[in-house]
């Protein structure tokens, strides 16, 4: 094919000169996790040299085309029959170095620059620190004994005992990975093949020959080229240092795809895209890898609609499992995109997914206009506390919100008869809505209805989603404010079940919102006008993750689970930016932003 005009270095070729060798240096029968695979590399079974100029590969076999014929047609099935051209530049890369090294739990730290020599009989942990959480490839310079083996495995905090924390498996979510190489004798190199997120790297020695030379420890550390940062700075220094820790944070994240966090998953996971695309356009000029991350959702539909809830990831093979908010937030990221860019021609691609999308949706809808008993799961926030039987609050909030942005979409491709419908749905929900959840003695929106009655649970969730999307009126804002920000009642709940059971009185404590869910809270705040009550909660909540690093976690409480870097919990940079700040896009399509200053 020709030669690539976008990025030249995209050009593919095939050529029967061409000539392989099965590598049977890596095993192939490993575990996964949601990182890649345990790697077990031995260099004795790695033909030396093959990768350099005049290499004799004389006994490697040619390679050949895979095909496969059919034998009542006129052509062949092939692997990959479309290949898309790469539409986002080349990852970054910059070689990273540890700040310092210590053996063993209890050792000195030193400079991690000097090198490491393991004698014979030693089997002491070496641990390294980078000062920070990074996504890379570990690539080890050594001399070595034949048949000598490290083993090897990162992460993003220390454990009690001093060494690197090894967390537990999720089944099917997420694996913990210990990697083994094997050396040949001598001087040599290894480079992992996975990229990995980690701040504290793990080094032990299995089985030497002879004592073991670690000459440098290195980081291919990548990420999303920017040539256009976005910046800000406060007289409040706190306030400067969240922002750019939110920026960090989204950038550790931001790779080929939007991924979640860099050390347990790497998924692009649909709901946290959208927060993560609205940090891209207030930290990084260059909007391709949201559009990317559009359409890939998009191509995850299943064929009664439903987005799944991860794409480019073994998730999106999965579809049992679903999160329906996430469809819905698919849809407000559309939304942005197009506001912010005035790229319009996405939605030929993406408006027929959007009608599907919806239509899933339909069947739910009760005799009231509102969303009840939907199937999946209805995740809106880390917390057990949550009340989603029957009609959920805050997913009728969503489902209200994304209903006005597929409206907007509509107009956009002229496709009123839409526009209409889904605007006829949403009215009707938030009038059913604004009472149906309303319990006047507490003065507070009900998390749920289910079998005609109101739930007991009242949370920061619920009632922001109420207000940022148009359920509650105006004239309950105060009263509802008032309550979800009263620190006497806010009550931090149980994540998952590595979180410890945390108490709650359902009729007088009220759910605190975690670091996903204060996204919508910040936009109902900025509704009212009450950006002080923003930053003064962008204070209260994020400043002690500082004290950590500068990553922000992916819940307020800290379990082996935890992410540390997490993108959905960078919100304060968007909300700084855009509602502290005051800078937003109006029409893109035109060139029309606001800029007001808000305090």
């Amino acid at each position: 094919p020709p030669r690539s005009t976008l990025f030249p270095y995209t050009t593919l070729f095939r050529s029967v000169s061409w000539k392989y060798l099965p590598a049977d240096a890596w095993e192939s029968d490993t575990p996964f996790g949601g990182i890649g695979f345990v790697e077990r590399f031995d260099a004795g079974r790695e033909p030396v040299g093959w990768n350099e100029a005049g290499f004799d590969d004389s006994a490697w076999e040619h390679a050949h085309v895979q095909r496969i014929a059919f034998p009542a047609a006129g052509s062949d099935q092939v692997p990959f029959p479309r290949l898309v051209e790469r539409d986002i530049p080349p990852l970054r890369t910059v070689d990273t170095r540890p700040l310092r090294a210590r053996r063993g739990a209890d050792g000195v730290w030193e400079s991690g620059g000097t090198e490491l020599v393991c004698p014979v009989g030693e089997s002491v942990p070496i641990v390294l620190d980078f000062g920070r959480i990074l996504l890379g490839r570990l690539r080890l310079e050594v001399d070595a004994g034949s048949g000598s083996t490290l083993e090897f495995h990162g992460g993003e905090c220390l454990g009690d005992n001093g060494l690197v924390f090894l967390p537990d498996e999720i089944p099917g979510i997420f694996t913990p990975l210990v990697h083994r190489v094997g050396f040949r004798e001598g001087s040599q190199e290894f480079t992992q093949f996975e990229a990995a997120g980690f701040r504290y790297l793990q080094l032990r020695t299995t089985a030497l020959s002879r004592p073991l030379a670690i000459r440098s420890v290195v980081v291919e550390e990548s990420s999303y080229p920017s040539d256009a940062p976005g910046a800000f700075a406060c007289s409040d220094t706190n306030l400067t240092e969240i922002w750019n820790a939110g920026a960090y944070t989204a950038a550790v994240c931001r790779q080929d795809g939007m991924i979640d966090c860099p050390s347990r998953e790497q998924r692009q996971w649909t709901g946290d895209t959208y927060i993560q695309s609205l940090l891209n356009f207030v930290t990084d000029g260059d909007t391709r890898l949201v559009r990317k991350m559009l359409l890939q959702s998009a191509q995850t539909q299943r064929p009664d609609g439903m987005i799944m809830m991860a794409s480019a990831s073994d998730l999106e093979a999965d579809a049992r499992t679903f999160i329906p908010d996430y469809s819905l937030c698919w849809m407000l990221a559309v939304d942005r995109y197009v506001l912010h860019t005035g790229d319009t021609s996405i939605l030929a691609d993406l408006f027929p997914s959007i009608v599907k999308a919806i239509a899933w949706f339909i069947p739910y809808i009760d005799a009231d206009g509102l969303l009840s008993g939907v199937p999946g799961w209805v995740f809106i926030d880390w917390s057990d506390r949550l009340d989603k039987r029957g009609a959920v609050l805050a997913l009728n909030a969503m489902f209200a919100g994304a209903l006005d942005a597929a409206a907007r979409v509509a107009g956009l491709v002229e496709a009123p008869l839409y526009a209409g419908k889904w605007e006829s749905i949403a009215k009707k929900l938030r009038a059913s809505a604004t009472e149906a959840f309303w319990d006047g003695t507490r003065g507070l929106y009900a998390d749920a209805r289910a079998h005609g009655a109101l739930s007991t649970t009242a949370s920061q969730q619920g009632n922001a989603a109420a207000v940022a999307f148009g359920i509650a009126p105006p004239e309950r804002w105060d009263g509802i404010f008032t309550a979800i920000l009263d620190e006497g009642r806010l009550k931090l709940t149980r994540t998952w079940r590595w979180d410890k059971e945390r108490p709650l009185n359902p009729g007088s404590d009220i759910v605190l919102a975690q670091p996903y869910y204060s996204h919508f809270l910040h936009q109902a705040l900025a509704a009212a006008g009450r950006v002080g009550d923003i930053v003064a909660n962008i204070k209260n909540r994020w400043t002690p993750m500082l004290e950590e690093g500068n990553t922000f976690w992916e819940s307020w409480q800290l379990t082996e689970m935890t992410s540390r870097c997490h993108a959905f919990s960078a919100t304060p940079t968007w909300d700084l930016s855009t509602y502290v700040l005051g800078v937003s896009a109006l029409d893109a399509e035109i060139g029309r932003a606001s800029c007001r200053e808000r305090v």
